[in-house]
C-alpha cells in the first residue's frame, strides 16, 4: 500500500470518528422524537453527494470522503432505529474504499491499476502497469 493510500486511511478514520461522535452527542443533547436532530439527514447527504461528485471528476478523496460519511449514516441509523440502513451503508463503505485503494492504493505491480495521467482538474485514465510503461516509458 503507498504512503498516500496510508493517509487516505488514517484521514478516513479520523473523519468517520468525528462524525459518528457529532451525530451522538447531537443526539443525546437534542433529542428529537425521530431520536436524532434532523438536520443530520441534510449535512450526512450532502458531504455525499458532493463526495460523489468529486470522485465522478477523478478525484480519489472523494472516495474516502464518501466512505467516511458511511460511519455517520450508521449511527444515525441506530440511534433513530432505522437499521435497514446499516446493511446498505457497510456495502457501501466496501465499494468506495475499495474504489480509493484501486486508484491509490496500487505500487504499480503487474496487473494492477496505475494512475497514467495527472487528476488535478482533469479526468484519468488507468491501464495495467505494462500499459502504463507503453504509453510512458521508464515508469
Amino acid at each position: 500500500m503507498t504512503s498516500r493510500a496510508r493517509s487516505g486511511i488514517g484521514a478516513w478514520l479520523c473523519l468517520s470518528a468525528a462524525l459518528c461522535l457529532a451525530v451522538t452527542v447531537s443526539s443525546l443533547a437534542d433529542p428529537s422524537e425521530l431520536g436524532s436532530p434532523v438536520y443530520w439527514t441534510w449535512a450526512l447527504t450532502g458531504l455525499q453527494v458532493t463526495a460523489l461528485w468529486v470522485a465522478g471528476r477523478g478525484q480519489a478523496w472523494g472516495w474516502i470522503v464518501g466512505s467516511a460519511v458511511q460511519p455517520g449514516w450508521i449511527a444515525y441509523a441506530v440511534l433513530t432505529d432505522q437499521l435497514g440502513f446499516v446493511v446498505g451503508c457497510a456495502i457501501s463503505t466496501g465499494v468506495q474504499l475499495s474504489a480509493f485503494l484501486r486508484t491509490y492504493g496500487s505500487v504499480g505491480a503487474a496487473g494492477t491499476a496505475t494512475r497514467i495521467a495527472e487528476p488535478r482538474g482533469s479526468r484519468f485514465a488507468f491501464a495495467t502497469a505494462e500499459e502504463a510503461r507503453a504509453i510512458r516509458p521508464g515508469s
